[in-house]
């Protein structure tokens, strides 16, 4: 959540931007989904924070690159992650992880966990959708 602020105004700008995201945008949409709000009344569910945590992290991210621009030195000085086998090490743990968090979230193993984990399996096949992965011109998943 901290990434768009990265390289732009420094660690002010990120304990700044934190406060008031927590107060602005956190708080009101976890009581909306998890404290009975609107949007629980509407009989949204949602288990592992797919909404609250990330749907809110993301477009809060968004807002901010947009108002802040473009990050200081780039495109000239891109910095690329410091070790590529430690960032894929960290990717796969999360992965794994993520698997168990979602299903989890069911507090049982039935119909509820299984659910939760084929729809994070399914939106990962949509992701690799939206990166348009080829194959001899061919839409596909064959990476």
């Amino acid at each position: 959540m901290l990434s768009p602020c990265e390289h732009r105004d420094g660690g002010a700008a990120n304990a700044w931007f934190s406060g008031v995201w927590q107060v602005i945008v956190d708080a009101p949409i976890c009581h909306w989904v998890w404290g009975g709000g609107w949007l629980s009344d509407m009989g949204v569910m949602d288990l592992a924070g797919g909404l609250v945590v990330h749907t809110t992290a993301e477009v809060s991210a968004l807002v901010v690159v947009a108002l802040l621009g473009n990050r200081r030195g780039f495109p000239n000085d891109v910095k690329p992650p410091h070790n590529p086998g430690m960032t894929m090490i960290g990717a796969s743990m999360l992965w794994v992880g993520w698997f168990g968090f979602n299903a989890g979230s069911a507090l049982a193993a039935d119909a509820s966990a299984a659910m939760a984990m084929t729809g994070l399996r399914v939106g990962q096949e949509d992701e690799f959708e939206g990166l348009d992965i080829t194959t001899h011109g061919e839409r596909g998943y064959e990476i």
